[in-house]
């Protein structure tokens, strides 16, 4: 399946170029440790007069971690959205969040994917595959790009925050 997948993909940008890739809207969810900048006048190095205080991030050992939603596209993060403690995302929830923040953020950020199409990127998670989460991504015309179940390989979302 993998395979088959793979060779579709490749087809698909032979056929388009380069361009296919601009139309690819990436979606993972990943467990966070909160952290708090912080400004530390014992780590005073040297540094221009007009420069910024180097900040340092420190994981406050009272929070817990938060799971984020994000959508990056080949130019970068679109949308983070942290969920709220003790919230799960269910099909409704991720059909509203869609509606309501990654298609807003999409078109301020790049409104050229919106016009030629967007290919979204999930993987088979029960709220991806909720029956209106479907109905609203072809409502608005997107393509759904197959992911294989349970596949061991590292996802674009994974390599881009290795990255980071």
């Amino acid at each position: 399946m993998r395979v088959l997948l793979a060779a579709i993909c490749l087809q698909c940008w032979r056929n388009e170029g380069n361009a296919v890739l601009d139309q690819i809207l990436m979606v993972d969810e990943s467990w966070m440790h909160s952290f708090d900048p912080q400004l530390r006048r014992q780590n005073v190095d040297w540094r221009a007069q007009l420069s910024l205080r180097k900040k340092i991030a420190w994981r406050r050992q009272d929070a817990p971690k938060v799971m984020h939603v994000m959508f990056f596209s080949r130019n970068g993060l679109v949308h983070d959205h942290p969920m709220p403690i003790g919230m799960t995302v269910s099909g409704q929830y991720y059909c509203t969040f869609l509606q309501d923040k990654v298609r807003w953020s999409l078109y301020c950020q790049q409104s050229e994917p919106l016009e030629h199409g967007v290919i979204l990127l999930q993987d088979n998670a029960t709220p991806h595959c909720h029956r209106d989460v479907k109905n609203l991504v072809q409502l608005w015309g997107w393509v759904v790009l197959a992911h294989p179940s349970y596949s061991p390989d590292l996802t674009l979302c994974d390599y881009w925050l290795l990255h980071m």
